[in-house]
């Protein structure tokens, strides 16, 4: 699965993908510090099982929360 993010600001960034209950169910090696601009990665969605999840990115901008679907 492919991850286009923008950062707005350099930083430092954290990545966690979530399961509907919150817990932690993969932390993408996609963090450090980042400068601004946009950035692309993939995440082995072949780990997952079908269900909801969220992707959370923490930046010095604040936390974004994108919920995704995997269906097999």
């Amino acid at each position: 699965m492919k991850v286009e993010i923008e950062i707005g600001k350099d930083g430092m960034i954290e990545s966690e993908i979530l399961d509907e209950t919150g817990r932690i169910i993969l932390t993408p090696k996609f963090g450090g510090y980042k400068k601004s601009g946009k950035y692309s990665f993939n995440i082995d969605s072949d780990i997952l099982t079908s269900g909801s999840y969220i992707f959370k990115i923490k930046n010095p901008q604040g936390t974004v929360n994108k919920k995704f679907v995997v269906t097999k």
